[in-house]
């Protein structure tokens, strides 16, 4: 019955604790950077809607595209 002990080292917890808080701060970094770039190509598009007005609705979506 040893062999199905489930409890933790004190390690095991850390490591666990470790890897989630990376994982989370993976996560946060790229979330941030996907809605910092789409708000950027958004405001790009707002702004120059001002400025040239005979612009097609593809070129003023061409900064969205990889």
């Amino acid at each position: 019955m040893d062999s199905f002990n489930t409890s933790f080292s004190r390690y095991d917890q850390l490591q666990d604790f470790v890897i989630s808080v990376v994982l989370f701060l993976v996560f946060a970094i790229a979330l941030t950077a996907l809605c910092s770039s789409l708000l950027w190509c958004h405001f790009f598009v707002i702004f120059n809607k001002d400025k040239k007005k005979n612009k097609t609705t593809e070129d003023e979506l061409s900064c969205c595209t990889v």
